[in-house]
């Protein structure tokens, strides 16, 4: 009698781009900051730090009830309308609330800290309406599921160009990165309300993701030690402004 040979499991590949060079690039070393700038860090930090689909990221909103800040800005509290309901949700079943921390380094806030960033933004805009958090900065119209993810492209297209990525991908490097510094695959699924830990394992566990220095998924970051800037994979690729949006 023969042996019948198994699938082998499926694992979910490391996206192509560098989330390093992206990181780099965000960090807008020696750019004059403008509300196009801050609208990309804000966003796309926020992201890595939530973990969140971009139809969850376009249900964000300024009301206080739904993103609020500490008043020493150690962690910033976030979830989406609760009008909006992500496809893993129910009315009765709602993930919860989201406790992004800060990123210090030496007292300071980090050019790479999620909540910084979302307070630069939201100060910038601060004549925008409170039903949405992230607008486009030349027609001031919220931008919505489809331009959130070609927006999350475009930083990493500037970051690391010549990769062809998708939005979506930066969910799966969110979702490793909280992996490797939990290294409990029950915890993220509970994180981001995944139906089971085979979901996570088989479409957005990457393998081959080093450790980086950036908030993912409500998980503070590890820097390695050494001279300052290697914990940046290097110099990167030279800072470009980007396009506006």
């Amino acid at each position: 009698m023969g042996i019948r040979a198994g699938t082998a499991p499926h694992r979910a590949q490391t996206p192509s781009w560098s989330l390093h060079r992206v990181l780099s690039y965000l960090t807008f070393e020696g750019v004059p900051l403008e509300v196009c700038h801050l609208l990309q860090k804000a966003l796309f930090l926020l992201a890595l730090a939530t973990g969140y689909r971009a139809s969850q990221l376009a249900a964000l909103t300024r009301h206080t009830a739904f993103s609020s800040v500490t008043p020493n800005l150690t962690s910033l509290t976030i979830f989406p309308s609760p009008a909006f309901l992500a496809k893993n949700e129910q009315a009765d079943d709602r993930i919860g609330p989201l406790a992004v921390p800060s990123f210090l380094r030496d007292g300071n806030f980090h050019p790479l800290c999620p909540v910084h960033a979302f307070v630069a933004y939201v100060e910038a805009t601060r004549g925008a309406s409170p039903d949405h958090l992230f607008y486009n900065s030349r027609s001031g119209n919220p931008l919505f599921p489809r331009s959130i993810a070609r927006l999350l492209c475009r930083v990493i297209e500037n970051g690391d160009p010549g990769h062809a990525p998708r939005a979506h991908s930066v969910r799966g490097v969110a979702a490793s990165l909280a992996f490797l510094r939990t290294h409990s695959v029950e915890r993220v699924r509970d994180l981001r309300g995944w139906a089971s830990t085979s979901s996570f394992r088989t479409r957005y566990l990457f393998h081959s993701l080093s450790p980086t220095p950036c908030v993912a998924m409500g998980t503070p970051p590890s820097i390695p030690q050494g001279p300052r800037g290697r914990h940046m994979g290097g110099r990167g690729r030279p800072k470009r402004k980007g396009r506006v949006i």
